[in-house]
């Protein structure tokens, strides 16, 4: 088992609220479709614009959010700590990707790309179920945040 995955299910996956969608069972079923890296701080996981095709679970570290809003200007959409999934859209739909995630600190990441989703869908129909519940219960989850945080600025 990749040190990272045991590490964050043994640390941080057990103590979050979205694991009723994937068991610890899960993630080690899963792993031969995740590919582990490490990242250093400063550097981008995936920038705005760029193509869609990698969901990632952040496993040690911190990220941030951003989003541009005018000529040379962004936001902050969100700060992001071990446990976190992030780019779950990607994997089921093309758009480019919608926002820029950087790292803030060195960080380790497990990838789940577009193809091994697929191969895990047709591997796995049950667990690729379960992935899917988990990325659309995330996806829910940020949009009604961001709902809350449009209406506060009204």
């Amino acid at each position: 088992m990749k040190q990272s995955l045991r590490t964050f299910l043994q640390d941080t996956y057990t103590q979050n609220k979205t694991n009723r969608f994937l068991s610890a069972r899960d993630f080690l079923e899963l792993e031969p479709f995740l590919s582990e890296h490490h990242v250093p701080e400063k550097h981008f996981l995936y920038r705005e614009g760029e193509p869609s095709d990698f969901m990632l679970f952040l496993t040690h570290g911190k990220a941030q959010a951003t989003k541009k809003v005018h000529y040379k200007r962004q936001i902050v959409l969100g700060l992001y700590h071990p446990g976190t999934i992030l780019g779950e859209t990607c994997l089921i739909g093309q758009a480019p990707r919608s926002m820029t995630v950087k790292t803030i600190e060195d960080s380790s990441v497990l990838v789940l790309s577009r193809k091994k989703f697929v191969a895990l869908n047709e591997e796995k129909p049950v667990l690729g179920n379960r992935v899917l519940q988990l990325m659309m219960h995330t996806a829910g989850r940020r949009l009604e945040m961001a709902y809350t945080r449009l209406a506060s600025v009204f």
